[in-house]
């Protein structure tokens, strides 16, 4: 039987407390971790639906723009055939 003296039964002790309160703040870590990443998650999400509707709307402006061209154009034409 191994004999230990009171002073390396309360080291053993201390040493045994930060070991649980450091794994609960690595639990504690991962759990925060986690919450974030999946905020970030979110946040990307969000970002390329953004993205998305911007390139749509883009699309219909140049839409819009390639319209009124041929508009004016026909109008220049139907001008020039009245006169």
């Amino acid at each position: 039987m191994v004999e230990i003296s009171r002073s390396q039964l309360i080291q053993v002790l201390n040493i045994l407390e930060y070991l649980e309160e450091n794994n609960d703040r690595n639990r504690s870590d991962s759990v925060l971790y986690q919450k974030l990443s999946d905020i970030l998650d979110q946040d990307a999400a969000a970002w390329e639906r953004g993205r998305e509707e911007a390139r749509r709307e883009i699309d219909v402006d140049q839409q819009l723009a390639e319209y009124q061209v041929a508009v004016f154009d026909m109008l220049d034409e139907a001008m020039a055939d009245g006169s």
